[in-house]
Formats: C-alpha cells, structure tokens, sequence
C-alpha cells in the first residue's frame, strides 16, 4: 500500500510563478550581456568600454537563469525545500520582487509546506 502523500500547497504553485518571471528576467538579462558584447554602440552614448559589463550581465543572467530553472525539477527532499528557501529570500534582495517575495516566505514557512517537503526543523 503506497502512503498517503501530502497534499499540495498553494505556495508551491505561487513560488512556480515567481520561478517562471525570475527566469524570464535571467534571459532578458543575459540577452542584454550578448547585446553589450555583440553590439555595444547600442547600449552606449559615449566611448565608455561596454565589454565589462557585457560580461558580467551576461555571467548574472545565466546564473539567474539556472537557479531557477533548475527549482522547478529537483525531487522532493528536504534539501530542496532549503534551496527553494534560499531562491525566495534571493529574491527579496530586489525591492521590485519584495512585495511578491514577502508573502511568499510566509507560506513557504507554514507547516503544509515544510511537510511536502518531509522537512524537519
């Protein structure tokens, strides 16, 4: 007989969306890093040197970019839920995400959450 497994929260299904815009703003990010190296005279009124930070939007993009893809399809442990936890609280580092940020950790934290995830405090 298979145990009963938890039912799914509702945080979970928000924290998805929030993984989804996140992605999308890795990929504009790292679009704009490709923009800088490729074409600088788009991104530049004056002969400062774009190359630098081409690189570097290009470096932040691709690491957005794959914390969060990789979120959605990793099994469901307790290290996962961690790592989810840390994805949410890297968010709230922008006060654009903030307001969606803040009640997502209130319901990442409840209880529901913690024990879909098997996770024990």
């Amino acid at each position: 007989m298979v145990p009963d497994s938890p039912k799914t929260p509702s945080a979970l299904k928000w924290f998805g969306v929030f993984c989804v815009a996140m992605i999308a703003i890795g990929l504009l990010t790292t679009l704009v890093g490709l923009g800088m190296l490729f074409c600088p005279s788009l991104f530049t009124q004056d002969m400062e040197p774009t190359q630098f930070k081409g690189i570097l939007y290009l470096a932040i993009g691709i690491v957005i970019l794959a914390l969060y893809a990789v979120a959605g399809h990793l099994p469901r442990t307790p290290s996962t839920y961690v790592f989810d936890l840390v994805l949410i609280c890297l968010g709230m580092t922008s006060c654009c995400f903030l307001p969606i940020c803040v009640p997502l950790l209130i319901g990442w934290i409840r209880t529901e959450t913690k024990a879909y995830f098997s996770y024990r405090d």
